[in-house]
């Protein structure tokens, strides 16, 4: 038997509307928040005030292209990997299959809002700060898309 009947058949004839209006008004809620829970945990996991310090300190301004991406591309590409070991443990205790997406969608919103606001704190950019950003942008997407889940 579901809780609803477990508890349909506890109640008195007279309390059957309102176990009705429980289950409907209340329980009938619980996926949505326990989505938006899910959604949040990357907030709390992925922490990125070194990330945004490192973007920060990057040399924006030049008239040369860098050889290689930037070193905060690296290690948001490793929180990602973190959180996808915390999520394969989180899978022991129980983590739905179907949150899992959820998560890493919402790690992704997450960092992608932390760059953006990196980005504009930038003081000093020169004619090449677009392409080396999108470079770096592009470096991370291809390392991300790698990661199960991320496609």
């Amino acid at each position: 038997p579901t809780s609803r009947s477990a508890l349909e058949t506890l109640a008195p004839a007279s309390s059957l509307h309102a176990v009705a209006e429980f289950y409907d008004s209340t329980v009938s809620l619980i996926p949505e928040v326990r989505e938006a829970m899910y959604r949040r945990i990357p907030n709390v996991t992925i922490r990125m005030d070194d990330v945004v310090d490192m973007v920060l300190k990057v040399k924006w301004d030049t008239k040369d292209m860098p050889e290689r991406h930037s070193d905060y591309i690296d290690v948001i590409h490793q929180r990602f990997l973190e959180l996808l070991d915390g999520l394969e443990q989180m899978k022991g205790l129980g983590l739905p299959d179907t949150m899992r997406p959820v998560i890493m969608r919402g790690a992704l919103l997450h960092v992608m809002e932390l760059l953006v606001e990196a980005y504009s704190q930038i003081k000093h950019v020169g004619e090449n700060t677009p392409l080396i950003m999108s470079s770096d942008i592009h470096v991370l997407k291809d390392a991300l898309e790698l990661l199960p889940g991320m496609r």
